[in-house]
């Protein structure tokens, strides 16, 4: 959504390329879920965009993107790893990082966020290697291949497209 220029999540879903993104990357991430049985996937996704697009709840983009280094190990980085290990292709979650990763290094004129590890990262990113940079951003070498591409992606051609 930050990419994109939106400033708050309804803004983010609503937004003609965002919202369809994130259904597709929700659909992704229902793939490898392992939900309670209790949990219909479809019912608990659609209820979470729900409340995602209310606009009064305000939820700002860079506020949720903010200390996305201590949340993507959580949240992210799982749903990576249970693709590979499902013989699944990253997705889109692999752009979802990448994202991450391009505003939190000041990759993206005009466009950053909040973040413990943005000072390394940013250091890293002058340098120029952008593999080194996703390495140290995601803490290893797991999923550098598949980020690292969208990374570029990103830098390149812009946050749209993705779908």
């Amino acid at each position: 959504g930050l990419l994109a220029g939106c400033e708050t999540i309804a803004k983010a879903v609503a937004h003609p390329e965002v919202g369809p993104f994130v259904e597709q990357y929700r659909d992704e991430v229902l793939e490898v879920a392992h939900l309670p049985a209790s949990v219909e996937p479809g019912a608990f996704a659609a209820e979470a965009l729900r409340r995602f697009a209310n606009p009064s709840l305000g939820h700002a983009c860079a506020k949720v993107a903010e200390d996305g280094s201590r949340k993507l190990p959580q949240r992210a980085l799982p749903v990576l790893a249970a693709r590979r290990r499902a013989g699944l292709p990253a997705g889109l979650g692999a752009v979802v990082v990448a994202a991450w990763i391009a505003l939190a290094a000041g990759l993206v004129p005009g466009r950053s966020v909040v973040d413990p590890a943005a000072d390394d990262l940013r250091r890293l990113a002058a340098r120029g290697d952008l593999e080194a940079l996703v390495a140290t951003a995601l803490g290893g070498p797991d999923h550098v291949e598949a980020v690292t591409p969208a990374l570029h992606r990103i830098l390149e051609d812009g946050a749209t497209g993705f779908r």
